[in-house]
């Protein structure tokens, strides 16, 4: 398997984390960190942006 580098640092959402943000329940990752010239940053990736 080959997974292509979008320049972005990703932190799992932990119960702490979905509660501290007002969320139900923790699901899925918030974006940390954007590296700039990296797909992500050319894409208008924000920082804290969940999936």
């Amino acid at each position: 398997m080959s997974r292509g580098y979008i320049g972005v640092q990703i932190r799992e959402v932990d119960a702490a984390l979905a509660k501290s943000l007002g969320l139900d329940k923790p699901s899925g990752v918030i974006i940390e960190k954007i590296v700039e010239g990296g797909s992500a940053s050319e894409a208008d990736v924000k920082k804290a942006m969940l999936y």
